[in-house]
């Protein structure tokens, strides 16, 4: 009994301080105006933010958003349908399909009709109040640990284009090289992004994107630190890279594609200017020999990036409130714009 007497009162406690005060994504910036800015609520838009700066247990209710400290023009006042869903994601792999960022306690906490969005056009205080304000339709628990997602789907905004606050580091990508052919449909597109060494367990993202005619076909990423040249009886093309790092990036969906997946990796000293190796492989039951699909390796540069300033928050959006993935296959890391949850 007096073991479970402490325990009981712990749980019955938990709800209230799950019940936290205003906190802001990234986490920090409620009293400092961002270096940046982002431009929202015209027309119809997807934008999702994935968040790691402040991982804990909360209870949140509703999501809001400030203007930018300079004048604006046209941030009309207007109304517009709003989607919003929240859930969590492992923030090593984000993917630049909106909904598979969905993986776990993924809940659409709001689905409103004319939304009232504020007019800001008159310059505020530095910041700005959090005055764009969208209360969710039910309280919606945030479990902590792994990243926070949040997803915004906008239609039939009658608004004017508005200036929201937005903080961010600076990100550089090199694009990777093709080092031989693929086999059969395999292809791949590979970037390698430094945003710079302000997080423990980020900094270094490997992007890679798939296309083939194998549908529903689980795919691989080896990632090397020299380029192999090895010929592999049975094998349709040369290997370039050995299974030293060996990733799992997705299922290819029905027509054979597979959405860029991002995987971070920690920034690490004295590699930035040298070269990574990467290839593609899936089972393969269309290949001679080894049932294997291969790309045909490519050879990246992993960017200078000087920077120690950053969040560890990303930003993806796209054009049309009903679009599956981002525009430009981009996932902005370091940053993202400012909201205020509570």
């Amino acid at each position: 009994m007096r073991l479970r007497l402490p325990l009981a009162l712990s749980l019955l406690a938990a709800p209230a301080l799950a019940q936290a005060t205003s906190y802001t994504v990234p986490y920090g910036l409620d009293t400092a105006e961002g270096n940046a800015v982002s431009y929202h609520w015209a027309g119809d838009r997807v934008l999702q933010v994935v968040d790691m700066t402040n991982p804990r247990l909360r209870v949140l209710q509703q999501i809001a958003f400030r203007r930018d400290d300079q004048a604006q023009t046209p941030a009309t006042a207007g109304a517009m349908d709003v989607v919003v869903t929240m859930a969590q994601c492992e923030w090593s792999r984000i993917s630049t399909a909106f909904k598979d960022n969905w993986q776990t306690n993924a809940v659409q906490v709001l689905n409103a009709k004319n939304v009232s969005v504020p007019d800001w056009r008159v310059r505020a205080k530095s910041p700005a109040p959090f005055d764009f304000v969208l209360k969710f339709a039910n309280p919606w628990l945030y479990r902590g640990q792994t990243a926070l997602v949040w997803t915004i789907a906008y239609a039939n905004s009658t608004a004017g284009v508005h200036r929201m606050d937005r903080d961010c580091g600076t990100y550089l990508f090199n694009v990777g090289q093709p080092l031989s052919r693929s086999c059969g449909s395999w292809y791949d597109y590979v970037r390698f992004w430094n945003t710079g060494n302000y997080a423990p367990f980020t900094g270094f993202h490997l992007e890679v994107g798939v296309s083939s005619d194998r549908p529903n076909t689980p795919v691989f990423v080896m990632l090397d630190t020299s380029d192999r040249q090895l010929k592999v009886p049975g094998l349709c093309t040369d290997l370039h890279t050995l299974p030293t790092f060996l990733f799992y990036l997705g299922t290819t969906d029905g027509k054979g594609n597979l959405p860029d997946v991002y995987l971070s990796f920690p920034w690490v000293w004295g590699v930035e200017g040298g070269d990574v190796f990467t290839q593609t492989l899936a089972p393969d039951a269309t290949m001679t020999g080894i049932k294997l699909g291969l790309s045909g390796g490519r050879r990246t540069t992993i960017p200078v990036n000087p920077s120690g300033y950053g969040h560890q928050t990303c930003y993806l959006w796209a054009e049309g409130s009903d679009t599956a993935t981002a525009i430009g296959r981009y996932v902005f890391y370091g940053g993202a714009p400012v909201a205020e949850l509570r």
